[in-house]
């Protein structure tokens, strides 16, 4: 059975070819302290142990340092909204949901909503309509294809969902809104 190494003491493996052990190859993982990416390096010898010298001598000469964390969040929504809009909406609905869902969904959700910003983002919410949705929707099916602005559309039904249960707004107009219809070229086979 196998040693388990240490976290920062990188793996050594076997090389195989042609069904033979030919050497070893030792890889250590670092940091990159410029663009905060992780990088390889590697090292092979004939023998493991060698291999082993080798690895640990390479982890020495390499960069220490963190890694940034993939989780990390995004620049939220512009601020700056007047009360009442739907900008201010979205801002608060994503305060809310920041709590409840993971950080490349709340990523997701901020992307979907850069989108409805800049036609529907200075609308008061009490004369939001379902045309005003159709006609962002039906925009950016033309301009950036039905996959996203359907998750844009299914991203705006929560929000204003949200809104209706904080008694905002009476009615949700985006739950009546729909998508149009996406003929696929028939495959040939």
């Amino acid at each position: 059975m196998a040693i388990r190494r240490r976290v920062g003491e990188g793996t050594v493996h076997p090389v195989v070819w042609k069904g033979k052990v030919v050497g070893y190859r030792g890889l250590a993982i670092y940091c990159d302290p410029v663009t905060g990416k992780r990088r390889r390096k590697s090292v092979s010898r004939r023998t493991r142990a060698a291999t082993e010298r080798a690895l640990r001598k390479l982890i020495r000469t390499l960069p220490q340092g963190q890694a940034r964390p993939k989780t990390a969040r995004p620049p939220a929504l512009p601020p700056g909204a007047s009360p009442g809009s739907m900008h201010a909406l979205l801002l608060r609905w994503l305060d809310y949901k920041a709590r409840d869902v993971r950080p490349s969904t709340w990523r997701g959700y901020v992307q979907a909503l850069e989108r409805v910003l800049p036609s529907l983002g200075t609308r008061p919410l009490g004369q939001l309509t379902v045309l005003d949705v159709e006609d962002l929707v039906g925009h950016l099916q033309t301009e950036s294809g039905p996959r996203l602005a359907g998750r844009v559309l299914h991203v705006l039904r929560m929000a204003l969902q949200q809104a209706v249960r904080w008694q905002l707004v009476p009615g949700n107009v985006a739950q009546h809104a729909r998508l149009a219809h996406v003929l696929r070229p028939e495959l040939t086979v």
